[in-house]
């Protein structure tokens, strides 16, 4: 297929030195005097490619990303040029392909800084360099430790603590997010074992699943391996899950969902309300909780409309046997206005901020034992 769109874009050029890989070409177009020459060949190329290709007797549709190097005299190397044009048909492609896009050195920072970024990546694992922070999920029914949930976070050495909006799309994108999916979960079933022995209530943890890890064939038999490896309760463990993960694909995701489900692990919806899912959907899936996205719960008590959105959440999920989680929750006001709809359990900065392993364990065996706030207490004792 590869071989026949590179013929095919060839002949959109008068003249071509073309070399290809799998899955890329390189057209070289030397002696070119305008740089509006090489655009113009580019969108031939575009435009021929979307002619159906026939292979076996099959249409086949493709779209292409190109990047486009020029230089000014023979003083730049060709591994330059081709290196430039890589750059800026990643960049084509980070805007959705079917596009072309010409180089320009402040390209270079940028894709300098993420290869770096993505070959330190590579080796995080056996360098011990990523690690979980725990944030706690209090009841709002007994103000008690109710779960906690495992947050990867990556410590580089020059980079520092390196968000995970920053590494876990490399991660995906270069297929790594498999074997860090497996170590954050290895490590969070061992950490809650490790702690139940040493007295900590038995909580469930909640680990976030990506969408490449979600759509790997190998998931449920993944987290199978480690759930007897670490002899972790599968009750106690459960799945995070975006919405927008799980309507990309509705049959194959509701064969996926089952697969977990048959461990017996638990399925979160996360970030509820931020996608673009159907309600009708909801009661197909095999779920068992639904998190209400922090960004309703920030402007709860100035946004009536928010208010009634997460009224409007709970309400829904207590209708479909589903438990709620509010996210985000930073001010007592919050918390208390999500007592009084019968949230079931809130998480946020009120609280804890996520923490590393031996602060966690000291938050969980301090002396306090309700973590509510004392208005919201007395609300709770009110309604009950």
């Amino acid at each position: 297929m590869t071989r026949a769109a590179t013929e095919w874009a060839t002949c959109c050029s008068k003249w071509s030195d073309r070399r290809s890989s799998h899955a890329s070409a390189n057209l070289l177009l030397p002696g070119l005097q305008d740089s509006s020459v090489a655009v113009a060949i580019a969108q031939r190329c575009l435009e021929s490619l979307k002619e159906p290709f026939v292979v076996d007797g099959q249409e086949l549709r493709i779209t292409a990303s190109i990047g486009i190097s020029l230089a000014a005299d023979s003083s730049a190397g060709a591994e330059v040029l081709l290196q430039n044009a890589d750059i800026a048909m990643y960049k084509a492609k980070a805007r959705g392909g079917d596009c072309m896009i010409i180089y320009s050195p402040e390209m270079s920072t940028g894709a300098r800084n993420r290869l770096s970024m993505e070959n330190a990546l590579f080796h995080a694992i056996e360098r011990q360099q990523l690690l979980l922070h725990y944030q706690p999920l209090i009841s709002a029914k007994t103000g008690r430790l109710a779960g906690v949930e495992a947050l990867l976070r990556w410590q580089h050495p020059e980079y520092g603590l390196v968000p995970p909006g920053e590494f876990i799309p490399i991660a995906e994108q270069t297929g790594l997010i498999a074997a860090i999916g497996e170590w954050v979960l290895r490590t969070a079933c061992t950490q809650m074992n490790d702690w139940y022995r040493r007295g900590l209530p038995r909580i469930a943890i909640s680990v976030n699943l990506s969408s490449r890890q979600f759509r790997q064939e190998s998931l449920a038999s993944t987290i199978k391996k480690v759930l007897t490896d670490t002899g972790f309760d599968p009750q106690k463990l459960e799945l995070e899950l975006t919405e927008s993960l799980l309507m990309d694909d509705i049959p194959r995701s509701k064969t996926i969902l089952a697969q977990l489900k048959a461990l017996g692990v638990t399925i979160a919806l996360d970030d509820f309300g931020t996608g673009y899912s159907s309600l009708s959907y909801l009661k197909g899936f095999q779920l068992d909780t639904l998190k209400i996205d922090r960004t309703f719960i920030a402007e709860l008590t100035t946004s009536e409309a928010n208010a009634s959105i997460v009224r409007a959440t709970i309400g829904l999920a207590k209708g479909l046997r589903l438990r709620t989680v509010a996210e985000g929750v930073e001010t007592r006001e919050q918390a208390t206005f999500l007592v009084n709809q019968g949230c079931d359990v809130l998480q946020g900065f009120l609280f804890a901020r996520p923490m590393e392993p031996d602060a966690f364990l000291s938050f969980a065996n301090a002396s306090h034992t309700y973590l509510l706030p004392k208005s919201t207490r007395e609300d709770t004792e009110k309604i009950s």
